[in-house]
C-alpha cells in the first residue's frame, strides 16, 4: 500500500475519488445534494481542491486550503470501514467515503504524505535562507 502511495506522491499531482457524505460548514452551491461525488485533487505546490459533482456531472469547486502542519487533519471513522473526515482548518470540515477499507487507507495515507512532503521542502527552504 505504501509503495502505491509513493507512486503517485512522484507525481506531483494526485486525484482521489471519494464520495461527499457531508460538508460541515455553508457552501453556496444548491446544486449539489449530498451525498455525491467528489474529488479530491492534491497538488504538491498548490494545496488541495475538493470538487463535487452535481447530479447531471458538473464538477464544482467547494474547499480547498493550503498544506500546514496541523491542516489538512485527517481522521478515520473506525465505526466505519469506508468513511474518514477531512478538517481543512478549525472550522471547515467534511465526511468523505470510499469503496472499501483498502481504497480509504489509501487516500488517507496519500493525502499525509502529500502534506509531510510538501511541510518537508517549506522546511528546507527557510534553512538554505538563513545559510
Amino acid at each position: 500500500m505504501e509503495k502505491s502511495a509513493y507512486q503517485e506522491l512522484e507525481k506531483k499531482s494526485c486525484e482521489i475519488k471519494v464520495r461527499i457524505e457531508a460538508i460541515y460548514f455553508d457552501y453556496d452551491f444548491k446544486t449539489i445534494h449530498l451525498p455525491c461525488d467528489g474529488v479530491i485533487a492534491l497538488n504538491k505546490g498548490d494545496g488541495i481542491t475538493i470538487n463535487a459533482f452535481d447530479s447531471e456531472g458538473k464538477s464544482h469547486k467547494i474547499a480547498s486550503c493550503r498544506y500546514t502542519k496541523k491542516y489538512p487533519n485527517i481522521q478515520i471513522q473506525r465505526s466505519s470501514e469506508t468513511c474518514f473526515e477531512f478538517h481543512l482548518d478549525a472550522i471547515e470540515s467534511m465526511k468523505f467515503s470510499a469503496a472499501n477499507h483498502w481504497e480509504r487507507d489509501m487516500a488517507v495515507i496519500i493525502i499525509r504524505m502529500f502534506n509531510k512532503v510538501k511541510l518537508e521542502e517549506k522546511q528546507q527552504e527557510a534553512q538554505k535562507q538563513v545559510n
